[in-house]
């Protein structure tokens, strides 16, 4: 990603992709008779480990030889019978590598444990108020971290042939697009975005926050105005992201690392 674009991990660009496949082979196995339903509430890394999918990583992660850590896992229940190999009891192949953890920016990882409050994809993803420590390392990320993930050796050399976006796919990740004009703007792409990462992700409220939060970490003085704007806003944490963001635009602290 260039600098001006905010950035989103992997799986949230492929997420829609991939929920359209299982729905996809859910209808095609009852098309063939089978009793089959999808799974919604399932601790489904621990049916992966036990069923041999796959380890634990140390990032709390799912991985196995063929794909690393990136996929997806879903569950289906059926009455039909399977033949099956016997359960797995191991449970991690990482051994002594403490990579992730090393490399986390926010320390939030300890071995096969996840501190969500610590965690910069948590943040993303659910909305909550991000304290000043968070904002530093969160850089011009919209969705998602992925830095855990990026450093894996299990992951090195894995899906290199996976498409990438295009030109009009990148250009919804510009912050300009949601903070100019901004209840216009988002309005008007929201939706798009929708269609690209999945409307769950795609929140109003949310992508502003990350627009402004991105805009403040890589010093985008062309937006000060629109930040200054939203420095009268009704929601008092967008007003007061605001105002951080314009101190940060102004002062050019130089001291985070994302």
């Amino acid at each position: 990603f260039k600098k001006e674009e905010m950035s989103i991990s992997p799986y949230y660009f492929f997420s829609n992709i991939y929920y359209q496949k299982m729905n996809m082979v859910l209808e095609e196995l009852k098309g063939k008779g089978f009793k089959v339903n999808k799974i919604d509430q399932a601790h489904l890394k621990t049916l992966a480990n036990l069923s041999g999918i796959g380890y634990y990583g140390k990032n709390s992660i799912i991985h196995n030889d063929e794909f690393g850590s990136q996929m997806f896992l879903y569950a289906f229940a059926t009455d039909e019978l399977l033949e099956w190999d016997e359960i797995n009891y191991k449970l991690s192949d990482c051994e002594d590598c403490t990579i992730c953890v090393e490399s986390c920016p926010n320390k939030a990882l300890e071995d096969y444990k996840l501190i969500r409050e610590k965690c910069i994809r948590n943040y993303t993803l659910e909305g909550k108020y991000i304290p000043d420590k968070i904002r530093d390392t969160l850089g011009s990320r919209l969705i998602g971290c992925d830095k855990c993930q990026t450093v894996c050796p299990k992951n090195f050399g894995k899906n290199e042939d996976l498409p990438i976006m295009n030109i009009q796919e990148r250009e919804l990740l510009l912050p300009d697009l949601y903070l100019k004009n901004w209840e216009k703007g988002l309005k008007t792409h929201i939706r798009k975005l929708g269609d690209l990462i999945g409307y769950n992700y795609a929140r109003t409220n949310r992508v502003l926050v990350q627009s402004i939060i991105s805009a403040g970490n890589i010093r985008n003085k062309d937006l000060t105005n629109e930040l200054k704007t939203l420095q009268k806003h009704q929601d008092k944490n967008i007003v007061q992201y605001s105002n951080w963001a314009v101190r940060k635009i102004n002062n050019g602290s130089d001291k985070n690392e994302y």
